[in-house]
């Protein structure tokens, strides 16, 4: 094996560590994704089914408005407490990415 075979291994073994590397950063990325749109998609949902119980309790008992505005106001507080806990998911995943470092374990390789 010859010098150059030599350097073009290591230049063709690093890059191929980059690659990994990168598509291990990319998988991490997709998966971050994945656990916030299945956490968005649980809360539409939750609130849709509240919004139809909701209209429901309004067409049973239209005349109750005391009853129909403490639903209305637990069911908006509920989706701000919600949106507060998706807010703060969606921080610690982004700060969880922020802190990966994709290159850590890849050595540069020494050309002779």
């Amino acid at each position: 094996m010859t010098q150059q075979d030599s350097n073009n291994d290591k230049f063709f073994d690093a890059l191929d560590e980059s690659f990994e590397a990168m598509l291990g950063a990319a998988q991490k990325g997709q998966e971050r994704g994945s656990r916030l749109s299945k956490r968005l998609l649980r809360d539409v949902e939750e609130g849709q089914r509240e919004l139809t119980r909701l209209g429901r309790r309004v067409a049973r008992k239209p005349r109750d408005m005391r009853g129909i505005y403490q639903s209305s106001i637990d069911l908006a507080r509920r989706a701000a407490s919600d949106s507060a806990a998706l807010a703060q998911e969606w921080v610690t995943e982004t700060t969880d990415a922020s802190q990966d470092n994709v290159f850590d374990n890849i050595e540069a390789p020494g050309f002779d």
